[in-house]
This record gives C-alpha cells, structure tokens and sequence, in this order.
C-alpha cells in the first residue's frame, strides 16, 4: 500500500521521494511474518531457526551469535535502538551491541510514531550537538501500521470517505472468520482506510527522522538509510478461500511476506529498481558491504 509500489492512493509522499532517489526492492520477502522473528533476521543476519526468535517473545538461542550492531560498534560506531515495541527490546531478544536503547515499559507495550519519532530526534541532536562527525547507527521502529489501526485524526480524516466509528468492529477487525463467513465491505473499507492512514502518519514520521539524521551527520557525510517492513497485512483480499480477515502471522501469502525495502544514500547511489527476490535477511550483509566490502560477520 505505497504509492512508490504502485498502490493507487498517496499514502507515502515521504518514502516516494527516498525510493525515487535510490534504490526500491520490488519483490523483497520478509523471513516470517511475525515481527520479533523478522527482526532479529534483520540484525544478525541469520534465519529463525538458526537464530533461534522463531515467535514473537522467545529469546535467542545463541546470545553471542552474529549482531550488525556489534560489528558496527567494533569498528567505532555508536549504535542505538529505539523502538515501538517493548518486545523488540533489543536484551529480550539477546542482540548486543546497542550502546542505548529505548523501548516501552510495561505496563505500556506499544507506543505511537510521535513518542518514537521524539525519542529518536533527541538522540540525533545529540549527535549533531555534542559529538560532531561521530558515525553512528541508529535502529527506529515505528509500529504502524499496524493492528489495531488507530491513526491520527488528521490521517484519519484524510483517508476516511465517511466517519467511522471508534469502536473494536472497525479498528481491530476479525483475522479469523467462521466456515462461509465474509466480512461486510463497509468494514473492509473502513479498515482499509484506517491502514493507509497509518502509513500516512509513519511517512511523516519518516520525513522528520530523515531530515534530524541529516542534520546529525557527519560532515559532508549523506546518511546511509535503509527502510524496510518486518511483515505485511491482509486486509480481507483471500477472505474466501483462507477464512482470514486482518492480520498476519498465520498464513504466508504474498500480502504478509512482501515488504517494502528502499535504500538511499545521496551522491552515493544511483537509482535503481531491483526486480529480483530478496529477503530482509540480506539487511545485515547489504549494509556491510558499503562500509566495508567483502567483509563477513564472525559466525
């Protein structure tokens, strides 16, 4: 659902622009489609069952296997995470090498793109401010879109046709439906709003990220940006034939394990449509290459 991909509404101004300018992975496949497992594939480069995250919440198998943080912060770089999702702490999931980190407290298990964004933003002056021409990576998940979908009201107004009720039935409909069940295509509207109205509200997040990540580095140094989905969502497309509404994590058709990944780096890419498959597990080794060709994690 963004517009760089072909989706007919304007969902993504934001990520349109970056993927113009560098390079978009058109057929790019997340490793599962549950959030934890894909990314801690993401960071150490390893699947899940040689990782060992094989569902949201479980740990590690090996603590001191490959992390992309570690490898960077070896070679001087300071490295952060801050994220949207208490399990996506990076110590729950046993992936080191994050100097800091910042994820929700319990009771509190998601926050929204603005409390992630401000997070992140911070951390970024502080570079640009006080450590001037440090390299640094910096890990920021947003949880949108995401169930249940609940953006902005300016995003919601703008996505909306009419006004849709805050209520369960509309913002957290079912992923499982009953033999012969089909979901009324009101709600199936409504929902699918709501979604693009999430992937507007990270879009903007995403411009202000780019921009504090711009302003903190170092010197004559574009950032090297990388953008990439953990997993996608139904949204009621195989209704008939799957008897799943909303949602992802049980099944592995395309709209749950296609992803967007871009890749950006000003005056240092050339864009590019890359058609052949990837997987985010090539995230880690991808942003190596650039930093240090031909060089491999310790494994």
């Amino acid at each position: 659902h963004l517009s760089a991909y072909g989706y007919s509404r304007q969902t993504s101004p934001t990520l349109d622009a970056l993927a113009a300018r560098g390079i978009r992975f058109a057929n790019a496949y997340t490793v599962m489609p549950t959030t934890d497992p894909a990314h801690a594939s993401m960071l150490t480069g390893q699947y899940p069952r040689t990782h060992g995250v094989m569902q949201n919440a479980a740990r590690r198998a090996n603590p001191d296997g490959p992390s992309l943080a570690v490898w960077l912060r070896e070679r001087g770089y300071a490295t952060a995470a801050i994220t949207a999702r208490l399990g996506l702490d990076p110590s729950l999931r046993r992936i080191a090498g994050f100097e800091h980190t910042d994820a929700p407290k319990l009771p509190t298990k998601e926050r929204d793109a603005s409390a992630v964004l401000a997070l992140a933003t911070d951390w970024l002056e502080d570079r640009g401010n006080e450590r001037e021409n440090e390299r640094w990576f910096l890990w920021v998940h947003f949880w949108e879109p995401h169930k249940p979908y609940r953006p902005e009201e300016a995003a919601r107004r703008r996505f909306a046709s009419r006004p849709i009720p805050r209520t369960k039935r509309f913002e957290d409909p079912f992923r499982f439906l009953p033999a012969g069940g089909t979901v009324d295509p009101r709600i199936v509207e409504a929902a699918v709003a709501l979604y693009d109205a999430e992937i507007w509200s990270a879009d903007r997040a995403v411009a202000r990220l780019l921009e504090a990540a711009g302003d903190a580095a170092p010197a004559g140094v574009a950032p090297l940006v990388f953008v990439v989905g953990d997993h996608g969502e139904s949204l009621a497309e195989r209704q008939k034939e799957t008897r799943i509404g909303f949602g992802h994590g049980t099944h592995i058709s395309d709209e749950v394990v296609k992803v967007p990944w871009i890749v950006a780096w000003d005056a240092r890419l050339r864009p590019a449509v890359v058609r052949i498959p990837v997987s985010v597990v090539d995230l880690t080794p991808t942003l190596i290459d650039p930093i240090a060709p031909g060089a491999t994690l310790d494994c």
